[in-house]
């Protein structure tokens, strides 16, 4: 079995645009489905979901380095791992201000 490395992780991202037309994937997984995509992430190489409480928004940590659907993002959001279910609706799909809806499960 080899070790998953970042170049498997971003041809497997930029496999969702070769048909995409008019940004629709870009659009759609960082506007309100984040958590999906990180999901498929997750469940195709691995890892955890990490979300970042300001913007609102989750990634997966493969090998410690996170990624979206933008590719490859580490370094760029401040992380936690302990969210709950009512934070990713309100926070991820609904979009309510931090402020809000954020509670911090300790």
């Amino acid at each position: 079995m080899s070790l998953t490395t970042s170049e498997d992780v971003l041809d497997f991202i930029n496999g969702f645009y070769q048909h995409d037309r008019g940004c629709v994937i870009h659009d759609t997984f960082t506007n309100g489905y984040c958590y999906y995509f990180a999901i498929i992430l997750r469940e195709r190489f691995g890892g955890r979901i990490l979300y970042a409480p300001i913007p609102g928004h989750f990634v997966t940590e493969i090998n410690q380095m996170a990624f979206d659907v933008t590719g490859e993002v580490t370094g760029q959001y401040e992380l936690i791992e302990h969210y709950d279910e009512k934070s990713v609706i309100e926070g991820c799909i609904l979009k309510k201000q931090e402020e809000e809806w954020w509670k911090f499960k300790q």
